[in-house]
């Protein structure tokens, strides 16, 4: 699922004269004015959503034209595949992909342990069930095939991909077959098949998905969720839309803004101070999404808005409850040598560290460069404050690198077993990448953020690694040798 950007919402006569809609019910007043019959306007959910299907088949034709070339091949697939038809019979190559996905991606409840896999779980008229094994199949297959450098695994994970995005679609309206949960868990593994199989032209793909998780929130849960679970699961939801709209510079959906204070009431008092972090996620993200439209004459106004930002990370950092400390352990030796290794109560609590030091990074980060940028002319007290965000962007690197043993670690059962969990080392990716390419990492902090970023490529196959990893790589090349 591709969020396609928002549509016009004008009646067809408009859209063809380009001209501006009132959209008034039942005909538009241009219409009438003009005495022409108004066709109506568009259901807007369907058209925020275009099925891939082009996409999904040039990059399969693409791969069979490569692996052809490699003489990979051990039997052909069809040019033009049959669409899923929901058999609950599973195959020995689906059934590798949901092995690995389940033991490399995912913490996921949905089915009694032991028989997962079993045909007899199934019911083959239960949609969720199979759109969600589809989506299974097609992250664990996605990522068996670049451990495995298998082109015929991609070839099929991409087919499971977009069997289980035309399921999505056609559900999207269908809340009686198919439970919001169940539809954000869709999206959730659609979003991590993107992340696996992540290239140079497509490295932000994955966010799109999340983009659409937010038109669903808005059609299928406008005034917010109903009870704690499916509170929890759209704020972590809200966070990945957060953090997809910082890298690529956007704007939070309106409909987004205050979603968070939507969750809180059925969350924990224990819970609710990531509802607060939310708030200030809101208002840097305007910030972040604006700064590259001012000029050099505005860089008083964006120290000032940095320096609030700072101000409040670090009061709410300071005010949150006993029940969010983390616990230093020493180090294995195995993850981060020479510094203590953090341990947390819970995963929901590691996330809401992790998102706080990644955008009090990326805050500090702005207030580097828009005070050394003119040091000439700074006063003596900024570059004290030039040289103290210097001193937090070291520390918070250590932070974000002492944590990663707690996301990297396998699934520990006894820790919130009831949500859905994907695998920590989708969380760490991004605060990895933003800790290699600070300039208030040290040598040795970048090369261990590169390293870890190709570990977890080599390890569990997920090519956004890579690609962050050289990024990093070309950042730091142009913090030395700048232009």
């Amino acid at each position: 699922m591709v969020f396609c950007g928002r549509p016009s919402k004008s009646c067809a006569n408009c859209r063809k004269r380009r001209i501006k809609c009132d959209q008034v019910e039942p005909a538009c007043s241009q219409c009438l004015r003009a005495k022409k019959i108004c066709p109506g306007y568009r259901d807007q959910l369907a058209l925020l959503f275009r099925e891939q299907s082009e996409e999904v088949a040039r990059k399969v034709s693409s791969q069979r034209t490569h692996n052809s070339k490699k003489g990979n091949w051990t039997s052909p697939v069809p040019e033009n595949p049959p669409k899923a038809t929901h058999s609950p019979t599973i195959s020995s190559v689906e059934e590798e992909g949901i092995r690995f996905v389940l033991e490399r991606y995912l913490n996921f409840p949905l089915f009694a342990p032991g028989n997962c896999l079993r045909s007899s779980v199934l019911n083959p008229n239960d949609r969720s069930h199979n759109v969600i094994l589809d989506a299974m199949t097609s992250v664990g297959l996605a990522g068996l095939a670049h451990v495995k450098n298998d082109g015929n695994l991609m070839v099929t994970a991409r087919h499971k991909y977009l069997s289980a995005l035309r399921t999505t679609m056609a559900s999207i309206h269908d809340s009686v077959q198919v439970e919001l949960s169940q539809t954000l868990r869709v999206v959730i593994l659609l979003s991590i098949f993107e992340s696996v199989t992540c290239d140079t032209s497509s490295r932000d793909a994955w966010a799109s998905h999340f983009d659409g998780a937010a038109a669903i929130l808005k059609v299928r849960s406008p005034h917010g969720p109903r009870q704690s679970d499916e509170a929890i699961n759209a704020l972590l939801i809200w966070f990945q839309i957060a953090i997809g709209c910082i890298q690529r510079r956007k704007n939070l959906p309106l409909d987004m803004i205050e979603y968070p204070e939507s969750c809180r009431v059925y969350l924990s008092e224990v819970e609710q101070p990531a509802c607060s972090l939310a708030s200030i996620f809101t208002r840097f993200i305007a910030m972040w999404a604006s700064r590259g439209h001012q000029s050099s004459a505005h860089s008083d106004t964006i120290i000032q808005y940095a320096l609030g930002f700072e101000s409040d990370l670090k009061n709410w950092a300071m005010e949150l409850p006993e029940s969010w400390a983390f616990r230093p352990v020493p180090s294995s030796g195995e993850v981060f040598n020479g510094y203590m290794e953090h341990d947390y109560p819970n995963r929901f609590i590691a996330n809401s560290w992790s998102w706080y030091r990644t955008i009090r990074m990326l805050v500090n980060e702005v207030l580097v460069e828009y005070l050394t940028s003119r040091s000439c002319s700074a006063a003596e007290y900024e570059l004290r404050l030039a040289d103290s965000s210097m001193s937090t962007l070291s520390q918070l690197s250590r932070e974000i690198c002492s944590s990663a043993s707690f996301f990297l670690q396998d699934f520990d059962t006894h820790r919130d077993t009831s949500r859905f969990h994907i695998h920590g080392a989708f969380t760490l990716l991004w605060p990895l990448k933003v800790v290699g390419s600070s300039r208030g990492s040290s040598e040795a902090l970048h090369l261990w953020a590169v390293g870890t970023l190709q570990n977890i490529w080599q390890c569990l196959g997920i090519r956004m690694a890579l690609e962050m990893a050289n990024q990093v790589t070309e950042d730091r090349r142009r913090m030395i040798f700048p232009v």
